[in-house]
């Protein structure tokens, strides 16, 4: 779990940082790899490129990977932590079998492998 998870580190429940660590939890429950950071008042829960969830402490936003039906971004959001973290536990499958453009593939390769050596040791 990230740092800023410990629990000596959660302020009230109402408070952005909290519903972060909160929607991380869940997420690791899926066996979704998550990184937390923010504050009381905003936060984000990144999974992976361009997949990520904003939340002010109430509710949980993040742009689908998949577009609208009229072809524009499709912004959709939860209120609870459980219910975000299942609808984007899917949409982390779907990416992570996706090819990543570019520069970024390489990126996330090496953190991988830097990651699955650390693992090993």
């Amino acid at each position: 779990m990230y740092p800023f998870c410990s629990a000596e580190r959660l302020p009230n429940v109402a408070s952005a940082l909290a519903m972060a660590c909160e929607l991380q939890a869940e997420l690791e429950w899926l066996n979704v790899p998550s990184h937390v950071m923010g504050d009381e008042h905003r936060a984000v829960c990144s999974l992976w490129p361009y997949l990520v969830a904003f939340t002010d402490g109430r509710t949980i936003v993040w742009r689908s990977p998949d577009p609208s039906t009229r072809g524009s971004a499709l912004w959709t959001y939860a209120r609870t932590a459980a219910t975000a973290a299942a609808r984007l536990a899917e949409h982390y499958r779907a990416l992570v079998q996706r090819p990543l453009p570019g520069p970024l593939a390489e990126i996330v390769q090496l953190a991988m492998a830097a990651h699955d050596r650390e693992q090993a040791s």
